[in-house]
């Protein structure tokens, strides 16, 4: 089918890919911007096979078979031995299983003369999976499906009932509405990431969706029928690109999908409890005293899941957190006032993974809601400046240092340009600079402008904080670069050194961990790196120094806070390795 579908599709890479996903389950031919996109428009979901499109097979190879002279039960087993296969051709997730046992026994019990209760039916199911394998009840591809199918029985006719307008519409936006209130904790929870938009996209895509579902596989099947083929391949390919281009409508509102903060469990608790007393309110009359509050207290924790806790205040002391994007660098500072400002924000060569997005920004938003002060970003090496991007696209950044020579650099362009458009003050961050962020002094030791320097030692050199609790983050500094520091630095000082380079061997020198003396070394470096960051030889520096290394290849993040007398490491930051995978 894979070898049809290159075909059928060759001169079409964004149809192919978006049809190899929602036909096969193989995603693995969507480039990052189109998961962006749908993302964005809260249309993923449409390219994990589901109950949707195992429900709309069903339902065309059923009516295909009732036009052919075959007994019931005969039409049930050739039914039965379709969904074996395509579970197993499309993976056997949780939501494809469910659906097909679901599907399944709903026809079997027409053969019968029978009809279950759908919620009892739902419930089985789970018990049923859940037995065959326990560890699937952690999935959150099992809690979605089940989640979302036990919203949409047992609320969508409340909801559309509770609408202004009826018809088909009603019903629609009330299945949507229906899946997405149940869910949206849980998406919150494992994903960091909400698409409200989605309520609207989905009313237009769902219908494109059963387009690219049937001619699709009718492309495949009629493979080599003249006309036919070429026929369902046009309204594929049609269809599929239709379909991108409601995702891209829908993503452009700015405020259409966003990351949020983790929900605690007692949060999701409160939630889902409130959500069965409606649920049930909306059934029995009994319980209509209590509608109006119950109702309300659903309303501000589901705006409290899209919005987040209120900013809190600082707590009196400089905090710095050495976030863990494998082998790169991120460093969060949080000022004595609440104010939180980035030194680079990670970054990686493969395309398909951006710690900026997966890591960085939900880290930001946990900690510092969707704001930042500023972003300094030291460098234009993709481990340093490739999260960037992210971070300012899905956060409100007020200033953006960059170093001096912008125009010599794409990368450094692009997100200058990016800035522009978002609304963010780019600041020239040269040797002899000297601010304040949240009270907090930040001093640009290098470079200096129309310095000769190159490579890594184009590094931006940051000083933050004052004595005895001051942070240096060299990024990528080199031997030369140090030297050049040295030279130019009177008093170079700093109780806590992130060490330049993750720890290479070309940086950090005895006489430059002599000058600095710091009390605390810091590393940010990949688990099993390739480079082998830190370098044995700086590690027996810091050794024979007697200097105390933290490093995020063992510890993952970290935080230290500033006391009266220095620096001191908190307990491990809640682990910013967990992704928002889709």
């Amino acid at each position: 089918m894979q070898a049809r579908l290159d075909v059928v599709l060759r001169d079409d890479p964004a149809a192919r890919a978006l049809a190899g996903a929602m036909l096969l389950g193989d995603r693995g031919r969507l480039d990052p911007g189109q998961r962006r996109l749908l993302r964005d428009a809260g249309l993923l979901h449409l390219v994990a096979i589901s109950g949707l499109h195992v429900g709309l097979l069903i339902a065309t190879l059923y009516c295909t078979l009732g036009r052919i002279r075959i007994d019931s039960w005969m039409r049930l087993v050739l039914v039965l031995c379709f969904l074996a296969g395509f579970t197993a051709g499309v993976g056997s997730r949780s939501s494809v299983v469910r659906a097909a046992i679901g599907g399944g026994a709903l026809l079997a019990g027409r053969c019968l003369g029978r009809e279950g209760d759908p919620l009892n039916s739902l419930t089985l199911l789970a018990a049923v999976l859940v037995a065959y394998r326990p560890g699937s009840l952690h999935d959150p591809g099992f809690q979605l499906t089940f989640l979302a199918t036990a919203g949409i029985l047992a609320l969508a006719r409340p909801i559309a009932r509770a609408l202004p307008f009826g018809g088909p519409l009603a019903g629609s936006l009330a299945v949507s509405l229906s899946a997405y209130l149940v869910t949206a904790p849980v998406v919150a929870f494992h994903f960091r990431w909400l698409a409200p938009v989605g309520l609207v996209s989905n009313l237009l895509a769902v219908p494109l969706c059963a387009a690219v579902l049937l001619s699709g596989y009718a492309a495949v099947l009629l493979f080599h029928v003249p006309l036919l083929g070429d026929l369902t391949a046009w309204i594929a390919r049609r269809s599929a690109h239709d379909l991108l281009g409601v995702g891209a409508l829908a993503a452009e509102w700015d405020r259409g999908a966003f990351c949020v903060a983790t929900p605690s469990p007692l949060l999701l608790g409160a939630y889902y409890a409130l959500l069965v007393v409606v649920a049930i309110s909306a059934h029995e009359n009994g319980l209509r005293v209590c509608r109006a509050v119950t109702r309300g207290l659903l309303g501000l924790a589901l705006a409290w899941f899209h919005l987040g806790a209120p900013p809190g205040a600082g707590k009196g002391r400089l905090e710095a957190t050495v976030i863990d994007v494998g082998q790169g660098l991120a460093v969060m500072l949080q000022g004595p006032n609440g104010n939180h400002w980035l030194v680079d924000a990670g970054g990686s060569a493969d395309r398909r993974f951006d710690p900026g997005e997966r890591i960085v920004v939900p880290y930001a938003v946990d900690t510092a809601g969707p704001r930042l002060a500023a972003m300094i970003v030291t460098h234009d090496h993709v481990d340093h400046i490739g999260g960037a991007f992210a971070v300012l696209r899905e956060l409100e950044v007020g200033e953006l240092w960059l170093a001096p020579g912008i125009r010599r650099s794409a990368r450094m362009t692009a997100l200058a340009e990016l800035a522009r458009e978002r609304g963010t003050a780019v600041v020239m961050a040269e040797a002899g600079v000297v601010a304040k962020l949240d009270g907090i002094p930040v001093r640009i030791l290098a470079p200096a402008r129309g310095a000769a320097t190159r490579g890594n030692d184009r590094s931006v050199v940051v000083l933050a904080g004052s004595a005895p609790s001051r942070l240096l983050v060299p990024g990528d500094l080199e031997g030369p670069g140090e030297e050049a520091l040295l030279a130019s630095v009177a008093l170079l000082r700093a109780e806590a050194l992130v060490l330049a380079h993750h720890g290479s061997r070309h940086g950090s020198s005895m006489q430059f961990l002599r000058r600095v003396a710091p009390d605390w070394a810091l590393v940010s470096a990949g688990r099993r790196n390739p480079f082998g960051h830190p370098h044995r030889e700086v590690v027996e520096r810091l050794e024979f120094l007697g200097v105390p290394l933290l490093r995020t290849d063992e510890l993952g993040s970290f935080r230290l806070r500033s006391v009266s007398d220095g620096w001191q490491p908190l307990s491990q930051a809640a682990s910013s390795r967990r992704s928002a995978s889709e």
